[in-house]
């Protein structure tokens, strides 16, 4: 990136390196701040979805016989061919 482009990284992350490529083209390594929060906690439960993962996997069982070569919790892979 260019060495304007440069100081509009250096005002929103820590910029790790810059390395000159030449013509005013440079190799910049960045990252995040860490002045964000830390105190930010999603309103998730991880039981809950275990309990939902776990009933989709018990619903595709239904679906498994010889065709069948993959099933996640909402798809599932098979040999067969079906005309619509």
């Amino acid at each position: 990136m260019d060495s304007r482009k440069i100081v509009e990284i250096q005002s929103k992350y820590d910029v790790k390196g810059v390395t000159p490529l030449g013509d005013d083209i440079n190799l910049i390594t960045y990252q995040k701040r860490n002045d964000e929060d830390k105190s930010y906690k999603p309103n998730v439960s991880i039981a809950i979805s275990a309990m939902i993962t776990a009933n989709s996997r018990l619903w595709m069982y239904q679906f498994k016989n010889e065709n069948v070569l993959y099933t996640d919790t909402d798809s599932i892979d098979t040999t067969e061919i079906t005309k619509t």
